[in-house]
């Protein structure tokens, strides 16, 4: 197998290992061309429609330059080309796990439809990687053996203390140790390697440098921050105990700008309003349709998550009543059969009752041969009210004889109203998913920064709601945002290390104090809450419990609403 070429607009050509075109061949790398890199956002800017599948190819290219560039200018290091291939591997399948639309799925989907599940798109990432190198094992490719197999030098040979573990050492680059701080899959002397990717300590990693370039390049925002510049001047040097990446002290304004460039990318698309708006209702959409489509459950399964990517909204969109008939089936027979056995019971003081129920079913029957579009769901909802009625009449009819059929009777009339519901949500989804596309968005009604002590409190936002909206909380929501130097209230460049080129082995940290004002921010992090009506008309009674919570806060009514 040969290496192959990428022409990528952010990088220009890319170059990979064979190994890594195993990779990039197999169908659960490949689905990454169908999920959107920045998720909702691409509603908002039309240029974001870049994948997840060119950001990876991008990570694995820049995990390569940077660990090259190591090993050229520190032969000391050891490293080699295992290393190099393992390296560009954990930043090709660092993204492997993600659901459609991006942080979309793990960030709010999956805590709403199973709540209480400690799930993570990296921890997916893993899994997904684990069963790609069995599968490409069970069909006769070898990825463990192919890397050992990689040719190495004598003197590299003379330098190995222990086996490494290389399939280790890759999940652990991609989500770190199982247990913190205790690395196996390579000797300490080379846990530098692992700042390559995904950078713990700092936050300055390839992953970043990608993303802030090609979502710049997509979005039409400037990007100051130079990546290039960073590889040129990286060096290893040991730091008390621990061998660490470090950069020439001249690169501290480039660095603040990485994590300026953050910033501005979360302000103005990542974090934009009318975005998460977008994306609140897309989750709304897909919980609606969770029931009938499992979209949560795919999680359990590597086949089904493979074929779980961003065209479940358009699975979602088109999905048609009639493409159901033998269920639509189903639901009649069962209604059919429970008018069959009402016929039969004998019981005077509900004669009545049961004449009303059977009746219901046979409109219920009749409504149901005919439904197949959205403007059914009205109609699909009575029968769901009806069978209700039907149940909870059912319940009190007294006939020791028919005991066991009427139950059977309320069985059946539940299941049917269970399938119904969920048929129901669908068009609810539907709905909600056109508006997407019509822009009949949710209203945004305003915003407020939060204080440190409501930050603080997780509960703050959801009491307000509740507050705010009283009887109309339904139609009613929030949502918050974080703005950060991806290192919570902390500045990340205190844990960055320098050399100048007097002394490229000797490492130190260059204070706040030293660094321009113009570069430092007074606050690291801030939260904002976001308040939305779910009618693009609006609720003037929420409305106006909004505008009384800004005078109550003093905030202008310019800064709450633009």
């Amino acid at each position: 197998m040969e290496s192959k070429v990428f022409n990528d607009p952010i990088h220009g050509h890319m170059e990979f290992h064979p190994i890594l075109v195993k990779i990039i061949d197999t169908p659960q790398f490949q689905r990454l061309r169908y999920i959107k890199q920045l998720g909702g956002a691409y509603f908002v800017y039309p240029g974001a429609s870049h994948n997840r599948f060119e950001h990876s190819l991008g990570v694995a290219h820049l995990a390569g330059r940077l660990v090259r560039s190591l090993k050229e200018k520190q032969p000391e290091l050891g490293i080699n080309d295992r290393d190099i291939v393992c390296v560009e591997i954990a930043g090709l399948c660092h993204d492997l796990g993600h659901g459609p639309f991006s942080h979309l799925f793990d960030g709010m989907f999956m805590p709403e439809a199973r709540p209480g599940t400690a799930w993570k798109h990296e921890d997916m990432s893993i899994k997904m990687f684990d069963y790609i190198v069995n599968k490409l094992k069970n069909e006769g490719y070898d990825l463990e053996k192919e890397l050992k197999e990689l040719p190495e030098k004598e003197e590299l040979k003379k330098l190995k203390k222990t086996e490494d573990d290389d399939l280790q050492f890759i999940k652990e680059m991609i989500n770190g140790p199982v247990k913190k701080g205790e690395y196996k899959g390579r000797p300490s002397e080379k846990h530098f390697l692992y700042e390559i990717v995904a950078n713990k300590r700092s936050g300055l990693d390839v992953d970043k440098f990608d993303y802030f370039a090609r979502d710049s390049y997509h979005l039409g925002i400037k990007n100051s921050f130079d990546h290039n510049r960073y590889i040129t001047f990286a060096r290893v040097i040991k730091v008390g105990n621990e061998w660490q990446i470090c950069t020439r002290d001249k690169e501290v304004e480039n660095i603040y700008e990485m994590f300026h460039t953050r910033a501005s990318l979360h302000r103005k698309a990542y974090q934009h309003k009318t975005n998460k708006i977008i994306e609140v209702m897309i989750k709304d959409a897909f919980l609606k349709a969770d029931k009938y489509f499992m979209i949560s459950k795919a999680i359990d399964n590597m086949e089904d998550y493979t074929q779980l990517t961003d065209g479940i909204f358009e699975k979602i969109l088109h999905w048609r009543y009639e493409d159901t008939s033998s269920l639509k089936r189903n639901i009649i027979d069962d209604l059919s059969k429970a008018q069959e056995i009402l016929q039969n019971i004998n019981d005077p003081s509900k004669a009545q009752e049961i004449q009303q129920i059977i009746d219901d079913l046979s409109k219920a029957q009749e409504i149901l041969q005919n439904i197949n579009d959205l403007s059914k769901a009205q109609e699909i909802q009575q029968i769901i009210n009806d069978l209700s009625k039907a149940q909870e009449i059912l319940q009190n009819i007294i006939d020791p004889s028919k005991a066991q059929k009427i139950q059977q009777i309320i069985n059946d009339l539940s299941k049917a109203q269970e399938i119904l519901q969920n048929i129901n949500g669908l068009f609810k989804a539907q709905e909600i998913l056109q508006n997407v596309l019509s822009r009949k968005l949710y209203k945004h009604l305003g915003k407020t920064k939060m204080t440190d002590v409501e930050a603080n409190n997780k509960t703050w936002g959801s009491e307000q709601v509740n507050r705010i909206a009283g009887e109309d909380k339904d139609d009613f929501g929030h949502f918050i945002t974080k703005f950060d130097f991806g290192n919570k209230e902390e500045n990340p460049i205190d844990k960055v290390y320098f050399y100048n080129k007097f002394e490229n082995k000797k490492a130190f940290k260059i204070p706040s104090e030293q660094v321009s004002q113009f570069l430092l921010p007074k606050k690291f992090s801030e939260k904002w809450i976001y308040f939305y009506g779910k009618s693009s008309d609006g609720n003037t009674q929420v409305e106006e419990a909004f505008s009384e919570f800004c005078k109550q806060r003093n905030i202008p009514p310019d800064s709450s609403t633009n």
